[in-house]
C-alpha cells in the first residue's frame, strides 16, 4: 500500500519558507487541514496534484481568463522572484516497504520560460518549466541539492504506483478517483454525454481492446480514404481521357528544349493533367501569336524605345554622336597640347623683355637649334659679367675705402717725428714728396674704377641683343594665341568619355542608318569645338532632328505585338525562326501531346482500376472485423457500467438526504456509434440531465458520492488507495456532512483521506467522529504551520 508521509515547499504561491506538512502521525487515516481561508488549504491539495499527475488542472481550466501576448516578469506560482520553488512529496510503499520522494524544482536561472507558448511564463506551460526528479534516498527530502539525481519523465512516476507494465497515466485517473477540487469539484458532471463516456472508458479494464478496435478503426479509416482517392482519380482521369493518337514525334523548336516539345512530356501522371492544360495554352498562345503578329512592327518598336530611353533622354550619347566624326585617338593629345602651348604663350608675354629666356620658348616659338644656340652664348656672357661685377667690384670698393681711410689718417699723423711723408703708408715706397705720393695713390684708385665701368657697357651692350630675341618670341607667341583658342576643360571631359561610350555609339549608328546621311551634315561638326556652348547648340539640333525625321517613321501598331514576349521567348525575337513555324506544325504538336496524355492516362487507369477493386474486396472484410469487436466492446461496457448504479444510487441519496426525500441519483449508458453516451438523472419523469434540476452544492454532493461509488466498485488499484478533498463542507449543509462521514467511515476505513475545512467546528466534529469508529484523526492548522516555518 501507497500512502502519503510528508510533503515540503518553498517559495510556492503564498508561502515563501521552506515548510513541511506531515500526514504520518500515530498511522494516522483521516487529515483535516483546518485554518481561515488564504492560508495554502488548497496549495498543499496542488503540491500533491503536480508531485503525482504533472499537471495543475485547475490553472488549465482558466486558461482563457487572460491573454498570452505579453511575456509574464515570473511564474505564477513563484513566491519571491529570482528564488527557487521547490516542492517534495515522500511516500512510502508497506509492500516493498521503500519510500519514494517526488521532487519538482524550479530553478530560477536555468529552467526554461517557455515550452508549449510563445511567450514567457504563461499559467497554462507552468506544469513543463518544472524540472522532475524521482528518488528512494530519503537525504534528498531535507537537502536541496540535486546534482546527483537525474530528471525523470511523468511515466516513471506512473510505473511506480501501477507497476512498469501499465498504460494508465496518474492524470487520467487522478481526478476522478483521488481528488475533488475546490473550484471545480463538479467539472466531470459538466463535461458532455460523449466526453463522460470517453472519461469512464479507463473503468472496464478493456485497454488492450480498445486499442486494438481503434488500430481496425484507423485501418479502416485509412482504406475508406485511400479508397476514395483512388475514385476521384478515376473520375478525374475518364473525364480528361482524350480519345485520340498520339502520332509521330517532331521537335517544333531545334535549339530550344520545352517540356511540351520532349519526346515524352509527361513523366508522372499525378502532375500529367495540370501539365497538359499548361501546354495547351502555351500552344493555343503560340497560334494566336502566328495568327496576328507582326515582326515588322515589333523591331519598329525595339527602334522607337532604344531612341527614346537610350538616345534622346541621353546626353552623353547624343554627345557621342556628334564627336563621331571628329574623334582620333591623337584628338585629346593634340587639344591639350594646343592648350599647353597658349598657356605657355600667354606666360611668356608677361615676362620683362631683359629677363633670360627658357629654352622651352625658343622650342614652342623660335624652333631653329640656331636660335637658340646665339641666345645661349649672350645669355652665358650676361652671367659671367654679373659674376665678375659681383667679385671684383666688391674688392676694388673695398680697396679704394681701405686706401682713402688710410689716407686720411696717414695726414693725421705724417708730421710727427716717427713718420716719414714721402713714403708710402701702404707699401712703404719712397717718393719725392708727400704730393707725389697722394697722386700716385689716386691715379691707382682711378684706374680701378675704370675697369669695373667697362665690364658694365659690356651687359649693358649684351642685355639690348637679348631685347631682340624677345621682340620676336613675342611676335611668335603672339600669332600663335591670334591663331588658336583655348579648349575649355568640359569639352576636353566629354571627349574623353567617347572611348568608353564608343561601342555603344557604334551599335546606334548601325541602327539607325539616318546618323549617316546627308542631313547630318549641318549638325556634325566639322572641327573639335571649344567651348560647351557650341555642343550644347549640336545636341539640340541633333535631338530635333532625330524627333522631326525618326521618331515619327517609327511610330508602330501596339496591337500587332500583342504577346511579344512568347515572341522572344519561344522565337528569340527572330523573324527566320518565326516563320519557320507554321500553324499546321503547332496543331500538330497538339494532336500528338493529346496523343502521349491519353497513353500515360490508359496505363494509369488500367492500374488504379485493379487496385481499387482488392481495396473494396480489403474494405469488406476489415470492415466485418470491425463490426464484431465494436459492437462485443459496447456490450461489455454496458453490462460493466450497470455494476455502479446502485452504489452510486445509494451513495448519493444517503449524502443528498433532503433531496427527493432521500432518493439517489441514477446513471444511464447508451452506446452510440463510435462511443457511450453516460447521462446522470433524477430519477423522476424528467429524463434531462442532473445539470438542470440541481443546484451546484447538490452537485458538488453528487460529485462526491460519484468519486466514492468509482473507489468502491473498480478499485483501480489495490495500491494506491488515498482520496484528497478540498473543502466539501463549502457545499453541505449539516445533514450532509454528517451522512458524508457515516459513509466514509463505513466504507472506506482502509483509505488514506487528506480534507480540508475553513470551519473549525466542522474540523473537530469531523475529527469527533472518526476517532470514534477508530479512524485515526489528525487536524492540522495550516495558518500555524506556516507562520511556525516564517518565525523559525
Amino acid at each position: 500500500m501507497i500512502k502519503v508521509k510528508k510533503i515540503s515547499l518553498e517559495n510556492f504561491k503564498g508561502i515563501k519558507p521552506k515548510t513541511v506538512f506531515h500526514f504520518d502521525i500515530a498511522e494516522t487515516h483521516v487529515n483535516i487541514l483546518s485554518g481561515p481561508n488564504g492560508f495554502g488549504k488548497t496549495t498543499i491539495f496542488d503540491i500533491i496534484e503536480i508531485c503525482l499527475t504533472g499537471e495543475f488542472k485547475r490553472v488549465e481550466l482558466f486558461d482563457h481568463v487572460q491573454k498570452k501576448n505579453n511575456n509574464k516578469n515570473k511564474p505564477f506560482f513563484q513566491n519571491t522572484d529570482g528564488e527557487n520553488v521547490i516542492l517534495k512529496l515522500w511516500v512510502h510503499n508497506s509492500t516493498t516497504n521503500i519510500d519514494h520522494i517526488i521532487i519538482k524544482y524550479y530553478d530560477d536561472g536555468e529552467s526554461p520560460t517557455k515550452i508549449d507558448h510563445g511567450r514567457d511564463f504563461i499559467p497554462a506551460d507552468a506544469r513543463n518549466i518544472f524540472t522532475t526528479y524521482l528518488t528512494t534516498d530519503s537525504t534528498h527530502f531535507t537537502e536541496d541539492n540535486f546534482s546527483t539525481l537525474s530528471p525523470v519523465r511523468q511515466t516513471e512516476i506512473n510505473n511506480l504506483f501501477y507497476g512498469v507494465d501499465s498504460t494508465v497515466d496518474l492524470a487520467s485517473i487522478y481526478y476522478l478517483f483521488n481528488y475533488i477540487q475546490q473550484a471545480d469539484s463538479i467539472y466531470f458532471l459538466r463535461k458532455n454525454e460523449d466526453d463522460k463516456g470517453a472519461s469512464l472508458g479507463f473503468l472496464f479494464n478493456i485497454e488492450k481492446e480498445e486499442a486494438e478496435k481503434q488500430k481496425l478503426l484507423e485501418l479502416k479509416s485509412n482504406l475508406i480514404r485511400q479508397q476514395t482517392l483512388i475514385n476521384q482519380e478515376l473520375e478525374q482521369l475518364r473525364k480528361s481521357l482524350p480519345d485520340t493518337q498520339s502520332g509521330d514525334y517532331e521537335k517544333l523548336f531545334k535549339e530550344k528544349d520545352f517540356d511540351f516539345d520532349k519526346e515524352k512530356p509527361f513523366i508522372q501522371l499525378n502532375t500529367a493533367i495540370e501539365q497538359l492544360k499548361s501546354f495547351q495554352d502555351i500552344l493555343a498562345s503560340l497560334t494566336i501569336l502566328k495568327n496576328n503578329f507582326s515582326p515588322d512592327e515589333y523591331e519598329k518598336s525595339i527602334k522607337y524605345k532604344k531612341l527614346n530611353d537610350e538616345v534622346l533622354s541621353n546626353q552623353q550619347i547624343l554627345n557621342a554622336i556628334l564627336i563621331r566624326n571628329i574623334y582620333t585617338d591623337e584628338l585629346i593629345a593634340n587639344i591639350e597640347a594646343i592648350n599647353s602651348k597658349i598657356g605657355q604663350a600667354n606666360n611668356f608675354l608677361q615676362s620683362p623683355n631683359t629677363a633670360f629666356i627658357s629654352k622651352e620658348y625658343f622650342d614652342s616659338f623660335l624652333a631653329s637649334p640656331e636660335e637658340y644656340t646665339a641666345y645661349a652664348i649672350i645669355e652665358r656672357d650676361i652671367k659671367a659679367i654679373n659674376r665678375d661685377l659681383g667679385d671684383i667690384g666688391k674688392i676694388i670698393s673695398e680697396i679704394n675705402s681701405s686706401r682713402n681711410q688710410t689716407l686720411e689718417e696717414f695726414k693725421k699723423i705724417k708730421h710727427t717725428e716717427h713718420v716719414s711723408d714721402t713714403n708710402c703708408p701702404l707699401c712703404d715706397t719712397n717718393f719725392e714728396s708727400f704730393e707725389f705720393l697722394e697722386q700716385a695713390i689716386n691715379i691707382k684708385t682711378t684706374s680701378l674704377q675704370v675697369y669695373s665701368s667697362e665690364k658694365l657697357q659690356t651687359k649693358t651692350n649684351l642685355e639690348e641683343q637679348i631685347k631682340i630675341f624677345h621682340s620676336r618670341l613675342t611676335e611668335s607667341a603672339t600669332e600663335f594665341i591670334a591663331a588658336n583658342n583655348i579648349t575649355e576643360q568640359p569639352v576636353l571631359a566629354l571627349l574623353r568619355e567617347y572611348s568608353a561610350l564608343k561601342e555603344k555609339t557604334e551599335e546606334i549608328f548601325a541602327i539607325y542608318a539616318i546618323l549617316g546621311s546627308s542631313g547630318m551634315k549641318a549638325i556634325d561638326f566639322s572641327q573639335s569645338p571649344k567651348t560647351m556652348a557650341e555642343i550644347s547648340e549640336k545636341r539640340a539640333l541633333l535631338k530635333a532632328f532625330l524627333e522631326r525625321d525618326l521618331l515619327s517613321e517609327l511610330l508602330y501598331n501596339e496591337q500587332l505585338i500583342d504577346n511579344k514576349q512568347l515572341y522572344v521567348h519561344y522565337f528569340d525575337a527572330d523573324r527566320t525562326k518565326f516563320s519557320e513555324i507554321t500553324i499546321e506544325m503547332i496543331v500538330a504538336k497538339s494532336q500528338y501531346i493529346l496523343g502521349s496524355y491519353a497513353q500515360i492516362a490508359n496505363s494509369r487507369l488500367t492500374f488504379l482500376e485493379s487496385r481499387e477493386q482488392k481495396l473494396s474486396n480489403l474494405l469488406q472484410h476489415i470492415t466485418s472485423i470491425y463490426d464484431k469487436v465494436h459492437k462485443s466492446i459496447q456490450e461489455h461496457k454496458v453490462e460493466l457500467i450497470e455494476k455502479i448504479k446502485v452504489p452510486f444510487y445509494i451513495y448519493s441519496g444517503k449524502i443528498l438526504q433532503s433531496y427527493q426525500q432521500g432518493l439517489g441519483i441514477f446513471v444511464e449508458i447508451h452506446p452510440t456509434g463510435l462511443s457511450n453516451n453516460v447521462r446522470f438523472k433524477t430519477g423522476h419523469s424528467s429524463d434531462h440531465d442532473i445539470v438542470y434540476h440541481l443546484s451546484s452544492g447538490q452537485m458538488a454532493v453528487v460529485s462526491l458520492a460519484f468519486c466514492l461509488s468509482l473507489n468502491k466498485v473498480y478499485n483501480t488499484n489495490e495500491n494506491f488507495k488515498f482520496l484528497s478533498i478540498d473543502d466539501p463542507v463549502q457545499t453541505m449543509d449539516d445533514l450532509n456532512i454528517h451522512t458524508f462521514i457515516e459513509l466514509v467511515r463505513n466504507e472506506f476505513k482502509d483509505y488514506q483521506i487528506i480534507m480540508s475545512t475553513h470551519d473549525d467546528f466542522t474540523s473537530r466534529y469531523m475529527k469527533y467522529k472518526f476517532d470514534k469508529f477508530e479512524m485515526n484523526t489528525e487536524i492540522q492548522n495550516v495558518q500555524t504551520i506556516v507562520l511556525e516555518s516564517t518565525f523559525n
